[in-house]
């Protein structure tokens, strides 16, 4: 199984979280899990989107680059930016972005900002971006699926597949736009079963939202994981949706 939505500690106890651990015992927790390999995100760039902030992801994914996979995130309406997204996919080999438009303060279809720079970036180094989605007002699946429609070469991946009020919207976005992927884990029983029975399989992937809070915290992982398997899906969609797409999408960071 390949995790498509984790973080990474917060260095600074964002939110009251406990204090960060290695990534060594993360790596422990996965094999506790079933978890192959996960793909992993900042926490603290939410709110502090520096280059120190991915350098802490950098040092996170170096432990083991063959499970552990990096994604930068950075202030998109900064020019600066798009340097630092250089600097992220070229120098420290991350696999793409995170971009939270709401704890972020920025809306995907926002004139003016640097995301058509960035991700043209993200084409060239065939990479991908996370987005946080289903919160109004900026986080919304349609808003991120008009930004797709401008870089067919960059896959968007819907961190929450629409949450849990805005699936409906989160499977239009998929079954319109062929980049855009939704990422199943996080969402309720009804809509994670709609999104399977709607959405084009190879669009589909599985995360968890790992990484908040210290490693015994971690438990919610393992039940949204037996929450998906609960579902009884045919073994060939499980095997697409939390194996074979992610691999697809991920392969060029994985098998290094």
């Amino acid at each position: 199984m390949i995790d498509v939505h984790a973080h990474c500690p917060s260095e600074r106890g964002l939110w009251g979280l406990a204090a960060p651990y290695p990534s060594d015992a993360y790596l422990t927790f996965m094999d506790r899990a079933g978890i192959d390999a996960s793909v992993i995100c900042t926490m603290d760039g939410l709110i502090y989107p520096t280059s120190a902030t991915n350098d802490e992801v950098a040092r996170f994914v170096s432990v083991d680059r063959a499970r552990l996979v990096g994604l930068a995130t950075v202030e998109p309406r900064f020019p600066a930016s798009v340097a630092e997204v250089d600097r992220c996919l070229s120098q420290l080999h991350f696999a793409g972005l995170k971009l939270h438009p709401l704890l972020q303060g920025f809306a995907p279809t926002e004139p003016g900002t640097m995301l058509d720079e960035i991700c043209g970036l993200v084409a060239e180094h065939h990479g991908v971006v996370l987005f946080h989605d289903g919160t109004a007002p900026y986080s919304t699946a349609l808003q991120i699926a008009v930004l797709a429609r401008r870089h067919p070469r960059v896959a968007f991946v819907l961190g929450h597949a629409g949450g849990r009020d805005l699936w409906p919207e989160a499977i239009a976005a998929v079954c319109d736009v062929p980049n855009v992927y939704a990422c199943l884990g996080t969402s309720t029983v009804l809509a994670t079963r709609q999104l399977v029975a709607r959405c084009p399989l190879g669009q589909l992937l599985f995360g968890t939202d790992a990484g908040l809070g210290s490693i015994a915290q971690q438990v919610y992982v393992l039940r949204r994981i037996e929450g998906f398997e609960a579902l009884g899906l045919p073994a060939h969609v499980e095997a697409a949706i939390r194996h074979t797409n992610p691999r697809r999408l991920f392969e060029r960071h994985l098998s290094s």
